[in-house]
């Protein structure tokens, strides 16, 4: 018994085509060998699927992932400079700049 394999439909019998005339990029193809009662192959029996639109949507999955990534070490840059950021605000009050001083307002309260 074979197993199904994925190859180009035009690397099989019958030209990888629909029956419209379409070409077949890619095709989940399985075959396997008809025998009589005494066990010698009569025939072949096989099954051939398009499967171009499960191709084109995980190259799609693909792409999404990368965006994702992507995405995923921008946050964390930003991430690492708001902390640094959050931590120099922190810092021990003797090194810290004073306050602005403030002027008293005029108007009453």
């Amino acid at each position: 018994m074979n197993s199904p394999s994925i190859r180009p439909a035009s690397d099989r019998p019958g030209g990888g085509r629909t029956v419209g005339g379409r070409p077949i990029p890619l095709a989940l193809h399985h075959q396997d060998a008809l025998r009589h009662a005494h066990g010698g192959i009569s025939g072949l029996v096989g099954i051939s699927r398009d499967i171009t639109e499960r191709k084109s949507a995980e190259e799609k999955l693909k792409l999404y992932a990368a965006e994702l990534e992507a995405a995923r070490d921008v946050q964390e840059k930003n991430t690492r400079k708001l902390t640094k950021a959050f931590e120099e605000l922190e810092l021990p009050r003797h090194e810290r700049r004073p306050p602005a001083k403030r002027r008293a307002s005029s108007w009453p309260i």
